[in-house]
């Protein structure tokens, strides 16, 4: 079996980048840690209560989507005996979870909700 050379340097390319990424996520969270007046619990869970409503979509939907959903529906619409009708689930799926993740986030952002200390 033959090495796919562009897509291994692009997969390399791809976790280098998120490297990168966690790197100097890691030096601005330090710093912003040492503006901050919140506890290390509430700048590591709650984002220092800086998180906007995307990226609190998007973060709640990493949570509950999964990448077995994502190949497990890209699996079964190729699949000819299942075909494109497999492919309804992920959109309604979708609808539920941008209804949910709004009405979720406009109320945890009124209770102002901290993580239990355990």
């Amino acid at each position: 079996m033959a090495v796919n050379i562009p897509g291994v340097a692009v997969m390399m390319f791809f976790y280098l980048l998120v490297l990168g990424i966690g790197i100097w996520a890691s030096f601005k969270s330090k710093r912003e840690a040492k503006k901050g007046t919140g506890d290390k619990t509430e700048m590591a869970l709650l984002g220092n209560r800086g998180i906007n409503l995307v990226v609190g979509i998007f973060t709640m939907t990493a949570t509950w989507v999964g990448g077995g959903f994502i190949v497990g529906t890209a699996e079964a619409v190729y699949n000819p005996s299942m075909g494109l009708i497999w492919a309804v689930m992920p959109v309604a799926a979708t609808m539920c979870f941008v209804i949910g993740e709004l009405s979720l986030s406009c109320c945890s952002v009124r209770r102002n909700p901290v993580a239990p200390r355990g």
